[in-house]
Parts: C-alpha cells; structure tokens; sequence
C-alpha cells in the first residue's frame, strides 16, 4: 500500500537538498505528518503541488485514466513506483511517467543544479533486500517496505525509462 506518508518522505530529502520543491523549508510540516503530529491532508497536498515535475507528472498520470485528483495515493504510488495507471500515462517516445523518466530523461528543474550520472542513480529509486524484505531508497534513505508486486513495478519501469537513454 502506497500513502501520502509515503509521498513526503520521497519528496523529503531531494527538498533538503534543494533539488526540488517550494522555496520555503517545508521539512519540518513533511516530518510532523509522517510521524504522526499532524494530520493536516489538504496542507500536505498543497506543499506537494509546489513540487513541480511531481505534480505536473501526477497531473497527466491522472488525467490518462479519468482521475480527477492528482493528489491521489494511487496516481503518487504510479509516479513514485509505477503501478497499472502507467499503461496508459506514457511520452511519445514510449517512456513511462514515472520518476525514473524524470531523472534519466529530462534536466533538473532547477537550473543551477547539474545531475551527474552517480547523482542521478542516487536520486533513481532502488530495492535493497533486508533479511526477508524488500525496501524502497531514495538518496540513500530507507523510505518504504515494498510488496513484490511493488518491487517488480518499480524495476520494471526504471529499466525501461533508463533504456530510452540509451537509444
């Protein structure tokens, strides 16, 4: 299962490092509602918006299969690590969108910012097998247990967004 929770600490880090995200520190907002201080929804969604290739990829994810919501779990859960809502969210050129297109396909957002290619497997979403589980990292930071149907989705569509790289 995929939740907002799971969003913010994706969005987290790279906002730490000003990759990405609003201007304003929204860190401290993201860390009280993950760990349960608050329970403002429509405050998080907000913030998440200010993200913007997250919500404009979220945005089109949505609009491809009749969702009116962006902010929706399942349209983050298909961007963040891919689920069936991909099928029909695709570019032209056959990628996915999905945060591996973003991040081996397109420039940062912010100008300033060069991704070099060990940047851009850090900022890539990997499994890592812990005893008998499987978790999500994003910037070398555990986020996330993954089912084996979200571990195969997530290296399914990263394989194939960071294939078009190579055409």
């Amino acid at each position: 299962m995929f939740t907002l929770k799971d969003a913010c600490k994706y969005s987290l880090v790279p906002h730490r490092l000003g990759f990405c995200g609003p201007n304003e520190d929204c860190s401290e907002t993201f860390l009280n509602y993950i760990e349960g201080r608050s329970s403002n929804i429509a405050e998080i969604k907000e913030i998440l918006k200010k993200f913007k290739p997250v919500y404009y990829y979220c945005k089109r994810i949505a609009k491809s299969n009749g969702t009116k919501d962006p902010m929706d779990e399942r349209v983050l859960e298909a961007y963040w690590i891919g689920n069936d809502l991909l099928r029909k969210a695709r570019y032209k050129n056959g990628g996915y969108l999905h945060h591996s297109y973003h991040v081996w396909q397109r420039k940062p957002f912010n100008p300033d910012i060069k991704l070099t290619d060990r940047m851009k497997r850090i900022c890539q979403i990997s499994v890592r097998r812990v005893g008998n589980n499987y978790y999500a990292y994003h910037w070398k930071e555990r986020i996330q247990r993954l089912n084996k149907e979200q571990v195969e989705n997530l290296k399914y569509y990263t394989k194939a967004n960071k294939c078009l790289s190579k055409n």
